[in-house]
């Protein structure tokens, strides 16, 4: 997503790596890395500009590749969607696969959309007051992630059951501890950059290089949202939506 910064760009997806098939070509992706490169620039595209575009090798997916019995990729697009539970539905079904099925899970947390916001650290929530702009749709007034931090203090030592135990912990730290990953959309933090630049008399690009500076430890971007579920779906993850 973007408000403020229409990004023009002619990018592809490409596989890299031993084992890989291509994604126009079928068959099973079994390993290797995922990055991005660019096609031949369109004339007057930002992409060769210092501005917050999309850049030829700025994104390096390979988080897509990590091996487990089941993969899922979940899709958070907005604010209100992530305050009414969090991520407890994750954490649900990571103790599920954990404990009852006795598969690996591998989550994959898509944050697009306003949800975005969740992959800032404190330190930009404090300073651009994220939640007291939007404590509507985020349920809270804290200038501070309210979704990030550890729930619980005692790192897997409590039975899974208690509630008090790590293992019912929803937090983003707790399930990145468990193996999942956390990506962030481009386009989102774009759009947002916009918005808050506005509000604060500041330029977009230089909101944007701080947000990029202070995503919260164990997130990294992806160029959109939306590419980024089309692409993990075609390398056999399941789409869920809480």
């Amino acid at each position: 997503m973007s408000i403020g910064h229409a990004v023009k760009r002619r990018q592809v997806l490409t596989l890299g790596g031993a084992g890989i098939v291509g994604l126009l070509g079928g068959g099973a992706v079994t390993a290797g890395v995922i990055k991005t490169h660019s096609a031949s620039p369109v004339q007057g595209s930002p992409a060769q500009s210092d501005g917050p575009y999309l850049k030829a090798g700025t994104f390096d997916q390979q988080f897509l590749a990590k091996p487990a019995d089941v993969k899922q990729i979940w899709d958070f697009s907005a604010l209100e969607q992530v305050s009414s539970e969090g991520f407890i539905p994750i954490k649900n079904a990571m103790n599920s696969f954990q404990f009852v099925y006795r598969k690996s899970f591998y989550p994959v947390i898509c944050l697009r959309g306003t949800a975005a916001s969740y992959a800032l650290d404190d330190t930009m929530w404090g300073k651009y007051r994220l939640g007291s702009v939007y404590a509507q749709q985020a349920g809270t007034t804290e200038d501070r992630n309210p979704l990030y931090h550890h729930f619980t203090i005692d790192n897997g030592t409590l039975k899974p059951d208690d509630p008090n135990s790590f293992y019912q912990d929803p937090s983003l730290q707790a399930l990145l501890q468990r193996g999942s990953s956390i990506a962030v959309c481009h386009d989102a933090l774009n759009g947002l950059s916009a918005r808050v630049a506005k509000e604060h008399g500041l330029t977009a690009q230089a909101v944007f290089t701080d947000f990029a500076a202070h995503l919260v430890s164990g997130a990294q971007q992806t160029p959109s949202g939306s590419s980024l579920i089309a692409v993990a779906q075609h390398l056999g993850f399941t789409y869920a939506k809480p």
